[in-house]
């Protein structure tokens, strides 16, 4: 019996039903993937009486009504709406405003009295024009 064959991933593959079905004509002909598949039947057979679908007792989900789930939540939607068009809904708590903050007035005086030393910006602003004309 060959003990590599280069076409074992494929015969993996192949057999959790994502193989091509020209991999069976490769397996009926390669000793290796036989016992590869023999190997994966025995796991499987192992294993298959431990696993169960659905608990014994309970039915099966598909059969299972939905009214049962939907009801309780339907009621209760019910109610709600019912409570907030009787009562109008929890109390309002009217908003908390802030007492007013005092302003201090000013008397402005004549604001073309004041030098703020504007007039040297001026100059330097009429330079840095010339300068850029220039460029």
């Amino acid at each position: 019996m060959s003990t590599d064959c280069p076409q074992t991933e494929a015969t993996l593959a192949w057999l959790y039903g994502e193989g091509d079905e020209a991999q069976l004509e490769h397996i009926g002909g390669c000793e290796r993937c036989q016992a590869l598949c023999e190997e994966h039947e025995a796991v499987l057979a192992a294993v298959r009486p431990t696993m169960v679908a659905t608990p014994p007792g309970l039915p099966e989900p598909a059969n299972r009504p939905m009214w049962p789930v939907v009801l309780p939540g339907v009621a209760l939607a019910a109610v709600a709406l019912f409570a907030v068009l009787i009562f109008g809904g929890p109390p309002r708590t009217p908003p908390v405003v802030a007492p007013p903050v005092p302003v201090a007035s000013v008397e402005m005086g004549d604001l073309d009295s004041l030098d703020l030393g504007l007039d040297d910006l001026d100059s330097e602003l009429d330079d840095l024009f010339a300068d850029l004309e220039v460029l």
